[in-house]
Parts: structure tokens; sequence; C-alpha cells
């Protein structure tokens, strides 16, 4: 009797059976570990959307921004105020940031009469700092720490050249 060459024995069959289940187990095991990595790092931006919102008008107010007063009426520059003058046509605005565990606010002056007033609830403990370029322009620093102090935000933002 002569054996044809046609086809696969059961053994070859049972080694690429296994080789292809145990590509499945790694390719599980790894789906795991990344769906719980994800869940311990998680933030949902479109669920909480106030931290993009906060960081998206500061970038927009940083950029326009002239100056960064000490002072102005009763608010002090620092880590949890932010003070900026923005200066253009007409009179200066001063805008003020007040940032406090889960809430933030911004209120612009017109010379000394406020303008407008913004705020934001439910977002992180933000902190301001001063940044220091290697061109030696001075921007601000916003880090965004949630109640287990993870870091959830942290951005770098400079005036516009002018």
């Amino acid at each position: 009797m002569v054996k044809s060459s046609r086809g696969a024995s059961l053994l070859e069959l049972l080694v690429a059976l296994s080789l292809f289940g145990a590509f499945l187990v790694v390719i599980m095991v790894l789906q795991r570990e990344i769906f719980r990595f994800d869940r311990e790092l998680q933030f949902q931006w479109r669920d909480h959307v106030h931290p993009a919102a906060v960081a998206s008008r500061l970038q927009r107010d940083v950029r326009e921004s002239s100056s960064y007063p000490g002072d102005f009426l009763y608010f002090t520059q620092s880590s949890s105020t932010l003070l900026l003058r923005r200066s253009g046509n007409g009179p200066p605005h001063t805008i003020v940031y007040e940032f406090e565990q889960g809430l933030a606010r911004r209120r612009e002056y017109k010379n000394d009469t406020p303008e407008n007033y913004w705020e934001a609830r439910g977002v992180p403990q933000f902190v301001v700092s001063a940044i220091t370029s290697e061109s030696g322009n001075v921007g601000v620093g916003l880090i965004g720490v949630d109640a287990r102090s993870r870091i959830i935000i942290e951005n770098a933002f400079f005036p516009r050249a002018r």
C-alpha cells in the first residue's frame, strides 16, 4: 500500500491547534492586564469634561496674556491662585483663577470692575506654578491631582511671542 502525502496527520493537527491555543491564551492574559491597568488609571474625559474645560480656558488666557501681576485687588499670586494681565485694544483686563478642591473659578476684571465669572465643579485639586523655558519665556504649569494623589492632568502653557 502506497501512502499519499495529501493532508495532515492527526499529530500535526494537534501541534498546530496547541500552538494556536497558546497564542490565544497569551493574547487573553495581555488583554486582561491592559483592562486592569486601564481601570486603575481611569479618568473618563467624556464623563468629566470640567478638567479639560479648565485647561483649555487657562491655555487660551495664558496665550493672550501680557504679564503676571503679583497681586490684584484682594488676590495674591500663589499655587492656588493665578493672576494674568491681558492688554490689547482698550482697557487692560485682569483674569483671576482660583483653585480649591473640587472647584475652579475664573474671574475677569476690566480695570477694577468685574466683567465675567465662570466656575467648574467636580474638578481635581489644581496647582499652578511658574515655568521658564530654555529661551527664557515664563509660562504657567498646571497639575491636577485627584483624591488618591494621582496626577490627572499636567500641562505647561506659554504666552504667544509678541
